[in-house]
């Protein structure tokens, strides 16, 4: 990440008051007034609560955040490569690290386009479920739809990352960048027409750059007076000098993508060992479940009773007696003309 020298302050985005914040994990980060970074460039240790460094067997990888017990969200470019996976946890100094975790596996957005980077956006689930304390917490996702429309309202955003410095060096300190919004035009210079599910933003003379991908764009939004760190955009691509702007996915467009992904892979909740599955039906019910009532016999050399052999010419199969007319086999190979059976 190379930045320049600012003094970043702090800036809330007001919600309307609700009964409760409707979060994706309400254990998620949340922010004391007074917390603020002055005049540099490394994040403080409390950022680092959220982020996760992504590892293959060699080398780091990737930016992305802890999102809940069991879920990073990172950029679906960041999973392109078929490594195995690992992810650091608590890591302001991403060679210290609180924890670590292997990676079960990671699923890219279905209509992920690696040339536009369009729905840049990907999920990584760990194989045990994480245990939250001081130095590791997930970020906030707001699940609120409504918050999709203020998103252009929100003038700043901080980004997070241990990637390339202005030294041209991968950082060891996790590295913070405040970055203006801009209109989506201005990114066309890029190369490619941004969508409404992308961001841009960037300030003159600094930007995230290679190594911070997958990484956050974040903002503190206040709600019934609480302040929660939240993900607003993930690092996705930027110019190759690293010094003007860049494109983030915008997280709010995809919060029903996150929310079905965990559902679809979560662990099934467990079930006590004493817990019948299914429960003991009358047998005039079971009875009704047979396909042939007077089947079965009495459970003693049951395949000399029902495999039989089925010939033809040049023909011989195997089949498994299931009424008194008929006989089950597969249909592999079996003659047009049953009559010669």
């Amino acid at each position: 990440m190379q930045s320049s020298l600012a003094w970043i302050p702090l800036f809330s985005l007001l919600l309307c008051d609700q009964a409760a914040p409707q979060l994706l994990d309400p254990s998620c980060s949340r922010t004391r007034a007074e917390d603020r970074i002055m005049y540099g460039d490394d994040a403080s240790k409390s950022d680092a609560i959220y982020m996760a460094a992504i590892y293959n067997r060699t080398h780091f990888q990737c930016g992305g955040t802890l999102i809940n017990r069991r879920y990073v969200l990172t950029a679906a470019h960041c999973l392109e490569s078929r490594y195995v996976l690992f992810v650091h946890l608590g890591a302001h100094n991403r060679a210290e690290p609180t924890a670590w975790y292997d990676v079960s596996f990671g699923v890219q957005h279905i209509s992920y386009n690696p040339i536009n980077k369009q729905n840049d956006i990907g999920l990584i689930k760990l194989k045990r479920r994480v245990e939250y304390n001081g130095r590791i917490r997930p970020i906030c996702i707001y699940l609120d739809k409504a918050i999709k429309s203020q998103v252009a309202m929100v003038k700043t955003f901080d980004a997070f990352g241990w990637g390339l410095n202005e030294h041209g060096q991968q950082s060891d300190i996790l590295q913070t960048i405040t970055l203006n919004q801009l209109n989506r035009e201005e990114c066309r210079w890029l190369g490619e027409t941004l969508s409404s599910t992308q961001i841009c933003a960037g300030v003159p003379g600094a930007d995230t750059c290679r190594g911070d991908s997958g990484g956050p764009l974040s903002k503190k939004i206040e709600i019934n007076k609480q302040t929660f760190v939240a993900q607003f955009g993930i690092i996705s691509y930027g110019s190759l000098t690293c010094d003007s702007m860049a494109v983030y996915t915008d997280v709010t467009s995809f919060v029903d993508w996150i929310q079905e992904t965990i559902s679809r892979f979560d662990d099934p909740p467990e079930i006590p060992p004493n817990f019948q599955r299914v429960p003991t039906a009358p047998p005039s019910v079971v009875e009704k479940l047979w396909l042939y009532d007077d089947c079965g016999g009495d459970g003693e050399n049951m395949s000399s009773i029902v495999q039989l052999t089925i010939y033809g010419p040049g023909f011989k199969a195997q089949g498994v007696l299931i009424t008194d007319q008929f006989v089950i086999t597969v249909a592999r190979d079996l003659p047009e003309n049953a009559a010669s059976l």
